[in-house]
C-alpha cells in the first residue's frame, strides 16, 4: 500500500471527537490534560466534540488475546480474533468518517514515578487504563503522543489518533497542540 507522507488535502481542519469516557476513572491530571490539548484545537480551528469510541472494552481483550498467542490452545471454544478485530475495525471506521480525528488519553492515570510499574496492584489495572492506546495498536491506526504540562514533577500527555494511513492529520493536530504548550523541562530520572 503505497502511504505518502501526506495525504489529499483537506478544505478546513478535521473534527476531533475527545474521548472523556474510556470505560473507566480518569485521574482528574488526565481529564485536564485532555481538556487543555481539546481547548488548544478549537483555538487552532479545529470542530471539537465529545465522543466514545465504539468497542473500546472489547479492543483491548482482543489485542490481550491476540497478543496472548491466540489463547483458543487454553481449551475454550474456537476463538478467531482476527476476525474480530477486522469487526472492530468496521466499527472505528465508521465511527472516525464524521470526525476523523481522536484526543484521547495516553492512559487515564497519571504517569507513574519510577518502580511504580513493579507493583503488581499497579499493574492490574494497567490493560484498562490504556484501552484507547491498545485499540488504536490493535487497528493499526496511526496515533501521536503529544506532551501539554507537567503535574507534580510528571509529564502529562494526550495522544491523537488518526484514520489509516493519515499520519500527516496526527502530526498537523499535535503540532496545534504544541505550538500553545511552554516547553517543558526534562524530567530528572532519579526521582
Amino acid at each position: 500500500m503505497p502511504a505518502p507522507l501526506a495525504g489529499p488535502p483537506v478544505p478546513a481542519p478535521p473534527r476531533v471527537r475527545v474521548v472523556t469516557d474510556p470505560g473507566g476513572p480518569v485521574d482528574p491530571a488526565v481529564a485536564a490534560a485532555l481538556r487543555r490539548a481539546a481547548g488548544l484545537l478549537a483555538e487552532a480551528g479545529y470542530p471539537v466534540e465529545e465522543g466514545r469510541p465504539p468497542a473500546l472494552e472489547r479492543a483491548g481483550e482482543i489485542h490481550h488475546r491476540i497478543m496472548a498467542t491466540w489463547a483458543a490452545a487454553a481449551g475454550g471454544p474456537a476463538f478467531d480474533p482476527m476476525m474480530e478485530r477486522a469487526a472492530i475495525a468496521r466499527k472505528w471506521h465508521t465511527w472516525m468518517s464524521e470526525a476523523p480525528l481522536v484526543l484521547a488519553p495516553v492512559a487515564t492515570r497519571p504517569a507513574f514515578g519510577t518502580g511504580a510499574d513493579l507493583d503488581p496492584a499497579w499493574q492490574a489495572g494497567r490493560p484498562g487504563a490504556i484501552r484507547t492506546s491498545l485499540a488504536a495498536n490493535l487497528l493499526g491506526l496511526p496515533a501521536v503522543t503529544v506532551p501539554v504540562g507537567v503535574r507534580d514533577g510528571l509529564p502529562q500527555a494526550v495522544q491523537v489518533i488518526g484514520p489509516r494511513f493519515r499520519e500527516d492529520r496526527c502530526l498537523d493536530a499535535a503540532a496545534a497542540i504544541e505550538a500553545g504548550t511552554e516547553p517543558l523541562t526534562p524530567v530528572d530520572p532519579r526521582t
